[in-house]
């Protein structure tokens, strides 16, 4: 509050200014008032706070949705908590088959790439697999990093996989294992095309 009027700019200062008044029993500094004049200090504060009780229908309003905003962002649950809950509604690992002729095709250009399940364990650990068989020359993806781990396990062809600007070249049979947080791609440097399956082991948000 500034000078001697009992109204302030902001409202919330006229609460707060004549509660903590009222509730000391002693003058109100904030409204000017002298030692010697301090029934009328209480008085004046008094009739503040009424002023107050009096529009705190709409008053509330007012700072409730201060209070919304300063909370953040909308009810929604934080990107971890939404990735945990999808963890939680994922199937769990069945005993089953996946015939390479029954998976279904993606096409990227000249590569192709085949999923097979996104599921979790019996224990909740996350685990995807899928199939990707890139042609001579090509790249899977452009260099990038995620939190989970990544296996690569070379069927036919040759990949250079390259992880931390380091490459390994890998041919049939060859396993490729890619750390958490690492920057990795691969590419097709032989004569044929190269086929091979991925398993990312774990979360990306833990």
């Amino acid at each position: 509050m500034h000078g001697d009027a009992p109204v302030a700019v902001h409202q919330t200062d006229v609460v707060v200014v004549g509660f903590h008044s009222i509730a000391e029993e002693r003058p109100c500094p904030a409204l000017g008032k002298r030692a010697g004049d301090g029934h009328a200090g209480v008085a004046e504060v008094r009739r503040t706070m009424q002023y107050s009780r009096r529009d705190l229908a709409s008053l509330l309003p007012l700072l409730l949705a201060a209070g919304a905003s300063a909370e953040g962002a909308p009810q929604n649950a934080p990107p971890a908590q939404a990735a945990a809950d999808s963890v939680e509604k994922l199937p769990v690992m069945k005993t089953q088959a996946f015939l390479f002729n029954e998976l279904p095709v993606t096409a990227n250009g000249q590569n192709r790439q085949r999923r097979m399940f996104t599921a979790k364990t019996h224990t909740g650990f996350k685990i995807e697999s899928h199939q990707s068989d890139i042609a001579p020359g090509e790249v899977n993806h452009p260099p990038h990093q995620h939190l989970r781990e990544e296996m690569m396990l070379i069927r036919e062809g040759t990949m250079e996989l390259t992880i931390g600007g380091k490459p390994y070249r890998l041919g049939p049979g060859d396993v490729g294992v890619i750390g958490s947080n690492e920057i990795h791609n691969a590419k097709n440097v032989g004569t044929t095309r190269a086929h091979y399956f991925i398993v990312n082991i774990g979360r990306d948000d833990v």
